[in-house]
Order: structure tokens, then C-alpha cells, then sequence
């Protein structure tokens, strides 16, 4: 690989657009609002347990008889079933983003790169540092141009 090609792809690399940066905050609102659901659904799951146990000191201190516990206990268990499939659901999904990135993460890593690729004294020592981020680099040479596209780690 030539010259121009290295300088291509450190400025492709280098250069990140407003669009990819509010993408990996958005991503992350996202993250920070299903966070928020989960601990709304968890106090929710408390909140519901605890007027369960209400219900049986009611019932053993003869305030309400055994049809209405009965009766009141259903749409409590009802709720709670369907709250903890939702705590469920809010921690797969959770876990599922336990990767999440930052700007500041996709910052600080491009800087790493910087420094390496400003270091480099040989090709070999530049493809390291492309190594820390990019996972494949596609490339088309068309007459005299180049057009790259980049799939980082």
C-alpha cells in the first residue's frame, strides 16, 4: 500500500463528523433511559411486594376477611408478574449494551491512534496503531480517486 493511501485512511480515521458523534449519544440517552426504566420498574416490584404483605396483616388481624384477601391478592400477583417480566426484559436488554462507547471513549481512543500513527517510524508501526481501531477498511481506487470505508472495533 502506498503513501496516499496511509494518509487517506488517517484523515478518514481522524476526522470524525458531528453525525457519528451524536449517534453514540443517542445510543447512549437510550441506554441512560432504559437504566431509568429498570429502577422505575424495580421500586414499582417493591412498592407491589410490599402492599402484598399488607394485605396478609390485614387478613391476620382479622381487618379483612379471606374472599377479599383473595380477591386483592390476584391483581397485586398479577401486577408483580408482569413487572418482573418487565425487570426482565430491562436487564437483557441492559446487558446488552454493556459496551456501550462514549464520545469520550471514541476521543480518548482516536488520540491513542494519533500518537501511535505520529510515533510510527515504519509501515509496520503504522498498521499497528490502525490496528487498535479498525476492524476491516474497504477501499475502491476509481481512475484517480480512492474511497474508503471504515469498520471500526
Amino acid at each position: 500500500m502506498d503513501d496516499d493511501f496511509y494518509k487517506a485512511l488517517y484523515q478518514k480515521i481522524t476526522k470524525f463528523d458531528a453525525e457519528t458523534l451524536e449517534l453514540v449519544d443517542e445510543v447512549n440517552e437510550q441506554y441512560q433511559e432504559l437504566e431509568t426504566l429498570f429502577e422505575m420498574k424495580q421500586k414499582e416490584l417493591a412498592q407491589t411486594e410490599k402492599a402484598i404483605e399488607k394485605l396478609f396483616e390485614l387478613y391476620e388481624d382479622g381487618s379483612i376477611t379471606k374472599q377479599r384477601l383473595a380477591d386483592r391478592i390476584v391483581g397485586h400477583e398479577k401486577t408483580k408478574a408482569e413487572l418482573e417480566a418487565e425487570i426482565e426484559r430491562c436487564k437483557i436488554a441492559l446487558a446488552s449494551q454493556v459496551n456501550l462507547v462514549t464520545v469520550e471513549m471514541v476521543k480518548k481512543r482516536i488520540d491513542e491512534f494519533k500518537n501511535l500513527w505520529t510515533n510510527a517510524v515504519d509501515p509496520s508501526e503504522q498498521n499497528r496503531a490502525f490496528r487498535l481501531l479498525i476492524e476491516k477498511i474497504v477501499y475502491n481506487r476509481q481512475n484517480d480517486g480512492l474511497s474508503l470505508e471504515v469498520l471500526y472495533k
